[in-house]
């Protein structure tokens, strides 16, 4: 079952299970294992933490989205891009849903579902998606080298008109669902 991070209950079950400690607010130490560093990563956009992504992210990190038209490559342009989007969009609740972990020495991926609600420039946005995030342990700690996500189908208001939009056609330039 997928624990939200909202939620006070399943959160303290997240952190039991991501080792049984809490995850402080500011320190990328917390990122002990892959998933964990998944939530820091998400708890981070949440937050506005340019410090933290900036702690996470390595050098050479590199990321696509579905909504960019070409990869964002190295911490600089991350932070940048993060930069311009905590002005406009503010992260309401996110999951992420059913990660699976595949670790070889000092190298781990993981892939996940994963849902959002935000405000984005003063309206209400959603958006789901699959994710495959590379992390590399380095000093104890996960990483990011890769982050990709790709949106899924989505279902809005014009499901209730008989029609069901793809996310192509649902998403706006700037990667959100519109409701």
């Amino acid at each position: 079952m997928p624990q939200r991070r909202r939620t006070l209950t399943a959160w303290t079950l997240v952190t039991v299970m991501l080792g049984g400690y809490p995850m402080s607010d500011k320190h990328p130490q917390d990122a002990k294992t892959p998933v964990a560093a998944v939530y820091r990563w998400w708890m981070a956009w949440e937050k506005k933490d340019l410090g933290l992504l900036e702690a996470m992210a390595l050098e050479d990190y590199v990321e696509f989205t579905g909504s960019s038209e070409s990869p964002r490559l190295g911490r600089a342009t991350l932070l940048e891009v993060a930069r311009r989007a905590f002005q406009r969009a503010t992260v309401l609740g996110w999951e992420v849903i059913d990660p699976v972990v595949r670790q070889e020495g000092h190298v781990a991926v993981v892939v996940y579902r994963w849902t959002e609600q935000a405000i984005l420039n003063g309206r209400a946005v959603s958006l789901q998606g699959v994710a495959t995030d590379v992390l590399v342990n380095k000093d104890g700690i996960w990483r990011y080298l890769s982050h990709h996500s790709t949106p899924l189908r989505v279902a809005d208001k014009t499901e209730l008109h008989g029609g069901l939009r793809t996310a192509d056609e649902a998403i706006g330039k700037n990667g959100w669902v519109i409701r």
